[in-house]
């Protein structure tokens, strides 16, 4: 049986100073190294939240930004292609008239040398019938 006494008193006061000391030196350091672990993991939650909301968006523009260089890389591209097809056509052009050009040339020239040539054997005709004529009888003409 419990006895009600001063010992009871005093086991109430012995407990509530152990009770007070050791939340002294020992609870409320632990309590205060706990409430700063949780600060520290929540800002560092936050830290790394932001920093995910920051590599999204730098991953998006980046994502946008290939994307426009990747348009006006092939704008560029065709730009150049209808360039280099102008610059083609104009080249094929002026070796078309060129060659137009030398082809009359050569025309006009094979048209002389035929005349000349045509001439050359007109005056000469009498005498080549006159030495065929000749050889085919076997006597002069």
């Amino acid at each position: 049986m419990i006895n009600v006494d001063i010992s009871l008193l005093f086991q109430i006061v012995n407990f509530l100073a152990l009770v007070y000391i050791l939340n002294l030196v020992i609870y409320k350091p632990i309590r205060s190294i706990l409430i700063e672990r949780r600060e520290k993991r929540e800002n560092l939650g936050n830290i790394i939240s932001s920093f995910d909301s920051d590599a999204s968006n730098m991953k998006e523009k980046i994502s946008n930004d290939m994307r426009a260089a990747k348009s006006l890389g092939i704008k560029e591209k065709e730009e150049i292609v209808a360039k280099a097809l102008d610059d083609e056509k104009e080249i094929l052009s002026k070796i078309n008239k060129k060659a137009q050009k030398d082809m009359a040339e050569i025309k006009e020239k094979i048209k002389k040398e035929a005349l000349s040539t045509k001439d050359l054997l007109k005056k000469e005709l009498d005498s080549f019938a006159g030495e065929i004529s000749s050889k085919l009888l076997g006597r002069s003409v």
